[in-house]
């Protein structure tokens, strides 16, 4: 079915009242509803599988999805994407990871541009982003990398320090979903702190210049480049495929 006649369906769709619906409709619009995170390549299949989700339980994160739809599909208004926009952030049915992941798509048709990590760091000078990966539950830092890759890194961070006295770089930590979150918190930390001591063997007076962020297992490397889910009881999962190897690593990433 052509796109623009799926859109139509969706419009007429979404117009209608918002309705309760039992728990067991709402459970399986949610499956449902998860399936059509695969479907980012396919926006006429995503479209319809939101559809069916929809008529079985109207959901405001399956209408919200829907919306996206029509956004990417040319057929809403900037005024009208920046209130889709609103509405996202103001939802708390749904994963904070998948309100940021809507808003990057939305603030992309809008021209602006979204950083999409825990703290939204803002990007000053050009994009400059390296990961460094690890071993299983370690966190020394040559136990996967050649030192001449590390040393390049090096040199890179501070040749740009060296450019600017107020550079800031954030290291960003991270694990794979093996283990507690609360261990993975950890390791993910003394990954960072570790890359941290290597760059100031070297360059000591850059101290000031380096920050340390330990994300966990929150931004796990999901296959797609879809955001992990966070269950209640703090865990995250990918909904694809994890890329484990991926997810044990270290962002550097220029904050200012």
């Amino acid at each position: 079915m052509p796109m623009k006649r799926l859109i139509v369906i969706s419009t007429l769709l979404s117009s209608i009242l918002l309705a309760n619906c039992t728990p067991q409709e709402e459970q399986k619009a949610i499956q449902i509803w998860k399936q059509s995170i695969h479907q980012e390549s396919d926006l006429n299949q995503k479209l319809s599988t939101l559809n069916k989700a929809f008529r079985i339980c109207p959901l405001e994160r399956i209408d919200i999805d829907k919306q996206i739809i029509l956004a990417q599909g040319g057929l809403l208004t900037s005024k009208k994407i920046e209130e889709l926009n609103e509405r996202n952030s103001q939802m708390d049915s749904i994963p904070q990871l998948h309100k940021d992941n809507n808003a990057k798509k939305l603030n992309e048709l809008l021209g602006i541009r979204f950083d999409n990590t825990l703290r939204a760091v803002e990007e000053i000078g050009g994009e400059y982003r390296i990961d460094i990966t690890f071993e299983v539950n370690r966190y020394d830092v040559h136990t996967k990398n050649s030192s001449s890759k590390i040393q390049e890194i090096i040199d890179k961070i501070t040749e740009e320090i060296k450019k600017d006295k107020n550079a800031l770089f954030g290291l960003e930590g991270g694990a794979s979903s093996e283990g507690t979150p609360q261990d993975n918190k950890e390791l993910s930390k003394r990954r960072a702190i570790a890359l941290k001591q290597v760059i100031l063997k070297k360059y000591p007076k850059y101290s000031q210049n380096i920050k340390i962020y330990a994300n966990g297992e929150s931004e796990l490397v999901c296959e797609g480049e879809f955001l992990p889910e966070e269950d209640s009881s703090g865990n995250y999962t990918c909904i694809t495929k994890e890329d484990k190897e991926a997810s044990r690593r270290v962002t550097i990433r220029r904050e200012r």
